[in-house]
């Protein structure tokens, strides 16, 4: 079985520097404009799975809600670093778990419609006046 961890020791900054410049990067745009990161080949032909696993593992991938539990623990990485430090799939396959820096900037957009997905800058106040216009619409405020 392949392993996704490997124990480095944090206190010697000599060997969490040694770990960095060995670690695997992924161009995450094209090599032409060296924009790489940190990533681990995540394809099941590379996981070192017997015969029987990976082709189990195959199947699965098309079952529905196969990525839910993956999707909702990047989710959670990116909510416990504030969004500074993100990761998700990348590369031709999807083949690849590449961390990102990014972060969390508030939107300006107060509410959409989830009929057409268009937003608007403005917040809409539910009122006795619009509630048949509510109603029909199903505007949703957003935090």
């Amino acid at each position: 079985m392949h392993k996704f961890y490997q124990a480095v020791d944090k206190r010697s900054r000599k060997a969490m520097v040694n770990h960095l410049k060995e670690h695997f990067r992924y161009y995450t745009m094209r090599s032409w404009n060296n924009s790489s990161s940190y990533a681990h080949n995540m394809k099941i032909q590379n996981l070192n799975l017997d015969s029987g696993i990976r082709n189990k593992l195959y199947d699965l991938i098309y079952c529905d809600g196969f990525y839910d539990t993956i999707n909702i623990l990047i989710n959670n990485f990116g909510i416990k670093h504030n969004w500074l430090w993100q990761a998700g799939f990348n590369g031709r396959s999807g083949g690849y778990l590449v961390l990102y820096q990014g972060e969390a900037t508030p939107s300006k957009y107060k509410s959409y419609c989830p009929e057409c997905g268009k937003k608007t800058t403005q917040a809409y106040q539910r009122t006795a006046a619009n509630v048949e216009y509510v109603s029909m619409t199903a505007l949703i405020l957003l935090p």
